[in-house]
């Protein structure tokens, strides 16, 4: 797969190698058995399980290893979601790899989605790309499109957490900044690309609440109506 060639020449390049300290001999060490043991492994379990994967090596602090697992899966397994190209990249951000989490976010992007739709993930990923461009306009930009949507999707709510604890400490690096937001999540929507099993705190939920509150009031309108119209039923 060339463009996975081009992306791993990247990051090994000699610059690169430079440009980050040198990992743990851990690290490199789980890195070389995670490559052994995980490429087979369901795309669930690489990518959403706490103790396989590229989250594993996250959890010791090998990131950028976490990221380069995460790569070596998607050149083994073509049609992979793109999840994994969204982790691998918030992996390089997190051990300071700006310009090549940005690269790797654009490939997280989805061709699915439209104004319409209402859960706003390219612009979640696209506000994030502009945190690693290190761009607070276009940042500002997409930020705001997902707060516009926030009131009833609570993907939209998770994830304005983490922009907005971005924004708040925008020089102090990704991981610094983003743990303040970060909810380790599930498949879906949250922060770092699912949803978590509870529910939305912060400055998002009112919001939220209204929303479902409102839409109980509409759906209690029609039941009453339809209890109206057909007395019988």
């Amino acid at each position: 797969m060339r463009l996975m060639a081009i992306l791993l020449g990247a990051v090994f390049s000699a610059n690169a190698q430079a440009a980050l300290q040198a990992p743990a001999a851990a690290c490199e060490a789980a890195l070389a058995a995670a490559i052994q043991s995980d490429m087979t492994l369901s795309e669930p379990d690489f990518d959403q399980a706490e103790h396989t994967g590229f989250r594993a090596l996250a959890r010791k602090g090998c990131q950028a290893e976490a990221g380069v697992l995460a790569l070596a899966y998607l050149g083994r397994n073509p049609g992979t979601s793109p999840n994994v190209w969204w982790h691998a990249a918030q992996m390089f951000a997190g051990a300071g790899r700006m310009a090549v989490a940005d690269a790797l976010a654009t490939f997280a992007l989805s061709g699915r989605e439209t104004d319409a739709t209402p859960f706003r993930w390219n612009d979640y990923v696209l506000a994030s790309k502009a945190y690693f461009a290190r761009d607070p306009d276009q940042f500002a930009l997409y930020t705001t499109k997902v707060r516009q949507k926030v009131a009833c999707q609570v993907g939209n709510a998770i994830n304005l957490n983490m922009l907005e604890a971005l924004q708040a400490s925008w020089d102090a690096g990704y991981d610094t900044a983003g743990a303040r937001g970060r909810h380790p999540g599930r498949q879906g929507a949250s922060a770092d690309g699912g949803l978590p099993a509870t529910g939305v705190s912060g400055p998002a939920a009112g919001p939220i609440h209204a929303c479902r509150a409102r839409a109980h009031a509409v759906r209690s309108g029609l039941a009453a109506g339809l209890r109206t119209t057909h007395p019988g039923h």
